[in-house]
């Protein structure tokens, strides 16, 4: 089904927010997954959206970026990219605020980029989730997926963990991707306190 017919079938099992007033909602959720490029991310959220007892949307920073015109000029990119992260995590974060649950795929692998993504959040629930893997491991997905600048994993793999704690914690290397989604579900599942992601922006101060 595409996605107007979901929402025509939607409306006529359930016609009744009415269009002359606002449908308040409590705030979703976040679960951010935080790794180094070729570390699994995506696939791990792709899992959990089918397990999850709740419905979350996924929001990828690679899905973000492919937006852009074809051929843009790296320097050009260079100059934007702080106003195109800004604008991914503060549309990322106003889906949430208007109450649906989200799971974001990003790597935090400048530090210039980790406060202003904290900021953009403030005031939402976000489960911080390191996606860990060995660089031998990274390094051979990167080389098998053909798609990738070859040496990128290597140096994420260097600084995206860094100065870093996390609500979960999982090893793709170590881990396939059932036992990694099964351990963030049961840290979402369980409706903790997460508390990694805020601490993070404060270390950031």
């Amino acid at each position: 089904l595409d996605s107007f017919k979901l929402i025509e079938l939607s409306q006529e099992r359930d016609p009744s927010p009415s269009s002359s007033g606002a449908v308040e909602s409590e705030k979703g959720t976040v679960t951010f997954l935080n790794g180094a490029s070729s570390s699994g991310k995506t696939t791990i959220a792709k899992k959990l959206q089918s397990i999850l007892s709740r419905t979350y949307l996924l929001v990828s920073i690679d899905g973000f970026m492919q937006q852009l015109p074809a051929g843009l000029d790296p320097k050009r990119l260079d100059k934007e990219l702080p106003v195109l992260l800004a604008g991914f995590s503060a549309s990322a974060a106003a889906m949430v605020r208007e109450g649906n649950n989200i799971i974001v795929d990003h790597v935090l692998w400048q530090q210039p980029w980790v406060l202003p993504c904290v900021e953009a959040y403030e005031g939402v629930d976000v489960v911080f989730v390191g996606i860990w893997c060995s660089l031998e491991t990274l390094e051979a997905r990167e080389e098998a997926r053909g798609d990738r600048i070859q040496g990128v994993a290597r140096i994420q793999h260097e600084s995206t963990h860094r100065n870093k704690t996390y609500d979960v914690e999982v090893d793709t290397s170590k881990m396939s991707v059932d036992e990694c989604a099964s351990a963030i579900c049961e840290y979402i599942e369980s409706r903790g306190e997460p508390e990694a992601f805020r601490k993070l922006g404060a270390t950031e101060l």
